[in-house]
């Protein structure tokens, strides 16, 4: 998962100010484990009010960007540190704490992440399909990523950045398990109660916007302000367009369904062409669908 970086918004948002000033506490006083009652203070808010606000600015309650800085403090130290020591002083209660956290935001234990995916294995391998060629990557617990690439040669480099994010990882090429997997979603319309299981790696807001993405249905359209709105944090859509922009399992989290609300499409991740081609085939595929059922059964 990409590091945490906040999105600051220009100097004249109104609490552009207030909202720096808790980043920087939370950040400063970290090991503190600061508590909502500390913040309100530095932004002459409620902690009601503070809690809002903070929501709306980051796309995250001050709790979770807390959490969050905890994780990254104990990526770093992993490494170099036990799994106790580490949680001792990410100012957590001990290992099971520090081992729900990188769970819920890393999906991995602190153990698979301080061997550097030591006991991972990584099945991985690229699929020809109508939109070029899909780079995907597998493990026991589901799909780790999937990428759209225009030769098989681009596969490369698509590994080596999981390599340096999983070294000690077990990397096996598997062609036929990776056809099998991903054929049948990537040729047709898909079939109810057909799912593949997906192995998703974020921050609980973009896993929420994540989760949105994939209950837009097959065929539709959905702006960055409809996606916030399903999300419940209608002022958040900076914070949305942040979590689509860093999807990595394309097609399956149909970001490719979300334009801007002028009916724009814009940027896409695999490119804005193949997102044009993507959204004319559900259309075609949707408009089959409903003439056929518009037909008289004999």
């Amino acid at each position: 998962m990409p590091c945490f970086t906040t999105r600051p918004l220009p100097p004249t948002h109104p609490h552009y100010a207030r909202m720096a000033s808790v980043i920087e506490y939370l950040c400063r006083h970290r090991a503190e484990q600061p508590e909502l009652k500390n913040l309100a203070p530095l932004a002459a808010m409620s902690e009601c009010h503070l809690q809002r606000t903070f929501k709306e600015w980051v796309g995250l309650t001050p709790k979770q960007f807390l959490q969050v800085l905890n994780k990254e403090y104990a990526k770093r130290r992993l490494r170099q540190s036990s799994v106790s020591d580490v949680a001792l002083s990410s100012g957590l209660s001990g290992g099971a704490r520090l081992h729900d956290l990188m769970i819920t935001y890393e999906a991995v234990t602190p153990g698979e992440y301080r061997s550097g995916g030591e006991t991972l294995t990584l099945r991985y391998g690229c699929h020809p399909c109508a939109f070029g060629h899909a780079f995907a990557v597998l493990s026991e617990r589901g799909l780790v990523a999937l990428h759209f690439i225009d030769t098989p040669e681009q596969a490369g480099a698509c590994l080596d950045m999981l390599r340096v994010q999983w070294p000690q990882a077990r990397f096996c090429e598997e062609q036929p398990a990776i056809a099998q997997s991903l054929s049948p979603l990537l040729t047709r319309p898909p079939v109810p109660g057909e799912s593949l299981r997906l192995y998703l790696r974020g921050t609980p807001f973009q896993v929420k916007v994540w989760e949105a993405l994939m209950a837009i249905p097959y065929g539709e359209l959905c702006s960055y302000q409809d996606v916030a709105r399903l999300i419940g944090s209608e002022k958040s859509v900076r914070a949305v367009a942040s979590a689509v922009a860093h999807n990595h399992i394309a097609y399956l989290i149909p970001c490719h369904r979300v334009i801007r609300s002028t009916g724009e499409i814009n940027q896409y991740r695999w490119h804005s062409t193949r997102k044009s081609a993507l959204l004319a085939w559900e259309h075609a595929n949707t408009t089959m669908i409903q003439e056929s059922d518009a037909e008289p059964r004999v």
